[in-house]
């Protein structure tokens, strides 16, 4: 059974949340050994007329880290997930 751990961490008042994730890297092309940390946060900012702005940012250990993610299909599962927000956000 693969490792994967995630913490998430969120202070009261601020509009920011710290999530850690470990993972076993074999789910991942291009990331031969396992024990990888991401860091991730996601900022919210509030902006004129009711608008949020969403910030979020991902910190790899190193450079092979975040190419192995890139070719694993990273940067297409994260733009699928903001486009089915879009979505959900037209709903409400």
């Amino acid at each position: 059974m693969a490792k994967n751990t995630t913490t998430i961490t969120a202070e009261p008042g601020k509009q920011e949340i710290l999530i850690t994730r470990e993972f076993d890297a074999p789910r991942f092309e291009g990331l031969p050994e396992t024990g990888h940390v991401t860091l991730e946060t996601m900022k919210l900012e509030a902006l004129p007329g009711g608008r949020t702005r969403l910030i979020a940012q991902s910190i790899f250990q190193s450079v092979a880290d975040r190419d192995g993610m890139l070719q694993g299909g990273m940067e297409e599962g994260v733009n699928d997930t903001y486009d089915r927000l879009a979505e959900l956000l037209k709903k409400l």
